[in-house]
C-alpha cells in the first residue's frame, strides 16, 4: 500500500473544522428533538425529558463554539 501526504492550508483546515462542527450540531439537534418526543436512543439518561435537558445544554455549548468561529447556526 502506498502512502499519500496531503498539505492543507490554514484556511482549508478552518473550513473543514467549521463543516464538521456544523454537521455535528445539526445531528445533535435532531437527536435532541427525538428525545423530546420520547424517541431515539438515550444519550446520558433513560428518561427522555432528562436526556433532552442534557442535550439542550450540549446544544448551547455547541452554539457558543459556533459563534466563536463565526458559523451560522
Amino acid at each position: 500500500m502506498s502512502e499519500v501526504t496531503v498539505t492543507l492550508s490554514n484556511e482549508q483546515v478552518d473550513e473543514l473544522l467549521k463543516n464538521e462542527l456544523s454537521r455535528d450540531y445539526a445531528q445533535l439537534r435532531i437527536h435532541k428533538a427525538q428525545r423530546q418526543d420520547g424517541e431515539g436512543f438515550p444519550f446520558e439518561s433513560q428518561d427522555p425529558e432528562e436526556d433532552a435537558n442534557v442535550l439542550s445544554q450540549l446544544c448551547w455549548a455547541f452554539e457558543q463554539v459556533l459563534e466563536y468561529y463565526g458559523i451560522e447556526k
